[in-house]
């Protein structure tokens, strides 16, 4: 829910981000997770959606996608689709696996299941290349200072760097 306190820079210079939701919160795998934050309920994800915020899928509990038995693997991503398409009346088409993790047995169900999109952990960058079911994403938190965070994000832009320094 704290990402909430970002929404009105996030409107102010028209951004349009994605972000990922359990279906299933209340059951939530919290030691997986290694929190006890607040979630975003529907009524703040139908909010965000109608402010052009894109919503993916991070399953329905945040369970460790890899240590799981099939059973419980359809019901974390196929019906975590199913249940957040009905419930917010639009596809679901981005999932990003808790903490990154996947395995083949996960990229066969996330196809399956219809995403068109499973983001990872993983260290690089998209490419014409890229598996659509594995694309790596950088981590980013608040270890990393602000030429570290540009650093990262825009690797061979110096441009952006400059541009993003005067809004900031």
């Amino acid at each position: 829910k704290s990402i909430l306190q970002v929404k009105s820079i996030i409107k102010k210079y028209h951004i349009h981000p994605t972000v990922f939701v359990l279906s299933d919160s209340k059951r939530a795998n919290r030691t997986e997770l290694d929190n006890q934050e607040l979630f975003l309920d529907t009524a703040d994800i139908v909010a965000l959606q109608k402010e052009g915020w894109n919503i993916g899928s991070h399953t329905a509990t945040h369970a460790n996608l890899t240590q799981i038995k099939n059973q419980d693997l359809h019901a974390e991503i196929h019906d975590s689709k199913r249940t957040l398409e009905k419930a917010l009346k639009t596809t679901m088409d981005y999932i990003a696996y808790p903490k990154g993790l996947y395995n083949n047995a996960v990229v066969q169900k996330t196809k399956e299941s219809g995403y068109t999109l499973g983001l990872t952990m993983n260290d690089g960058h998209i490419h014409a290349q890229s598996d659509p079911y594995t694309i790596p994403r950088i981590g980013i938190n608040t270890t990393h200072d602000f030429a570290e965070f540009t650093t990262l994000a825009f690797p061979l832009n110096s441009l952006v760097r400059k541009m993003i320094k005067k809004f900031i």
